[in-house]
């Protein structure tokens, strides 16, 4: 557990603001179609000077997409854990708050809050699983949470799964969602 915060830093690098607008958009489609799609949106966003916070339920999952996504990218590519030793942590989220360029930054969703100007896509991949939701009571549900920061913070939010939430799929049908690629 971080006990001393006066170490992180708070500030984040100036970047030109953009036009953002908030977005919600539902991302169903095979786990290597998501990746290969992750890749080239990420590419663009960097283009774009716009950084990225992919969020993942587990530890586990952390581990895996930041493999399989960061290839080329690595040294843009910061990952924010509980299972990081403290001086790590302060390094990875010090880093991610000075770099000029526009990074991916991999965490579980309580990382999301970052105050990073340059992020304008949150994506909670695996937006099924149950481990979004805590088990202690009252029992949040991090991807409303996530939801609700980027509606505040004018960012667009993609819930991206193989198979997504039936919940989910109600909120395509009544056009609270768009859609990255046609439900097949």
């Amino acid at each position: 557990m971080l006990t001393n915060y006066d170490t992180l830093q708070t500030k984040s690098i100036d970047t030109e603001p953009t036009e953002s607008v908030h977005q919600k958009l539902l991302f169903q489609a095979p786990e290597a179609d998501r990746l290969s799609w992750y890749r080239s949106s990420i590419r663009e966003a960097f283009a774009h000077k716009e950084s990225i916070f992919l969020a993942l339920p587990t530890l586990h999952d952390i581990e895996l997409f930041s493999e399989h996504i960061s290839k080329g990218i690595e040294t843009y590519t910061i990952v924010l854990s509980s299972d990081q030793n403290k001086k790590t942590f302060i390094e990875n989220w010090n880093n991610a708050m000075t770099t000029d360029h526009p990074v991916l930054i991999i965490g579980t969703p309580p990382y999301a809050i970052i105050p990073r100007a340059d992020i304008k896509t949150i994506i909670i991949e695996h937006e099924r699983a149950g481990a979004y939701k805590s088990i202690i009571s009252p029992g949040y549900d991090f991807r409303i949470f996530l939801e609700l920061l980027a509606y505040e913070r004018k960012q667009k939010i993609i819930f991206s799964d193989t198979l997504t939430r039936v919940e989910t799929i109600e909120r395509l049908q009544q056009h609270e969602l768009g859609e990255i690629m046609p439900l097949v």
